[in-house]
């Protein structure tokens, strides 16, 4: 399945991907976007959201799964791995379990042939 272009989703998952391009540029630069991030959650009406992803992306970032390809924040592709990020975050909105298995099992990376 290819991945859609990110003018392609809906506001709630544009908001989502680019809350976790900008976590992962932050991250990565060892510069702090938390207060820029969590003001962009509360304006979309979306306030208790923003403490969600982070403590979701710090288990990413800290559990040792392997690399997952994040774009830059302003590309208009999505990945692979970005969009089992996205699936992740919406079984988890089902009720499918917090468990880490169910995080994992999204966004581990597809061995390579």
């Amino acid at each position: 399945m290819i991945p859609p272009a990110f003018a392609e989703l809906p506001f709630g998952e544009k908001l989502v991907l680019w809350a976790l391009r900008l976590w992962v540029r932050a991250h990565t630069d060892d510069t702090n976007a938390h207060e820029f991030l969590n003001t962009g959650f509360k304006l979309a009406g979306a306030k208790a959201a923003y403490p969600a992803l982070d403590g979701l992306m710090t288990v990413l970032a800290t559990a040792g799964y392997g690399n997952v390809d994040i774009r830059m924040p302003n590309c208009a592709e999505i990945s692979h791995g970005e969009h089992r990020i996205l699936g992740a975050i919406a079984a988890l909105q089902q009720g499918h379990g917090a468990e880490l298995s169910v995080i994992k099992t999204f966004v581990t990376p597809e061995p390579v042939f």
